[in-house]
Parts: structure tokens; sequence; C-alpha cells
């Protein structure tokens, strides 16, 4: 098994023309750790065919943000996350373990971010 060094995934980052952070925060939101401090990629449309009726409160928020998203994916800072988990009455962790299941598929590059 080979280890990749900081200095390695900053190179690799360099040569793919990505911010080595969204990598490494990408990797750190699919493997669900440390969410609570993570910018959040979340695929709206993903978010609003989700079944889950305790957060269908959010149906509201993603649908309006998906109409000013070019392609759908947008960034939720922590705040963000702490605001709207006040908001529908959940904690911050069980609102960033939830939109963590709808990260998306898209190329790093499209990512359009709108922070809240």
């Amino acid at each position: 098994m080979r280890q990749l060094t900081v200095l390695r995934l900053v190179e690799l980052a360099e040569g793919l023309e990505v911010p080595a952070s969204v990598i490494l925060g990408q990797a750190l939101q699919r493997a669900r750790l440390t969410l609570h401090n993570l910018v959040l990629r979340v695929d709206l449309r993903q978010l609003l065919q989700g079944d889950n009726n305790n957060y269908r409160v959010l149906f509201p928020w993603a649908r309006n943000r998906l109409n000013s998203s070019t392609n759908g994916v947008i960034e939720v800072t922590p705040t963000g996350v702490q605001e709207l988990a006040a908001f529908i009455g959940r904690t911050p962790a069980e609102l960033a373990t939830h939109l963590s299941q709808f990260t998306p598929d898209v190329p790093v590059e499209e990512v359009m971010s709108l922070p809240i």
C-alpha cells in the first residue's frame, strides 16, 4: 500500500487544477469524517429526491437554491449548516450527516459556491 504525502496531494491537485482543500474536503465528506468542520458539497437534485420525511422541510430551500445554481451543486459552510439546523430543529451534526449523503459526483470545477 502506498502512502500519499501532503506534498504529493498538493502536487497532484495543482496538476488537476483543483485546490487540494477541495479534494481533501470531498474525501472527508464521503468518509463522513469531521463533517461539522467541512464546507459540504451538496447535489440539490439528489437531496430533493430524498425520502427522509424528517428533512422535507429543506425542500423549499433546496428548490430556491437550485433555481440559482448552474449545475445543482452548492457548497454549504459550517455556519450555514448551523443556521439551517437551528431553523429545522436538528443538531448541526445531524444535518451535516444528512447533507453528506448527497455528495455530488460531478467535476470539482463545476461547483458553484453560494454561501448561506
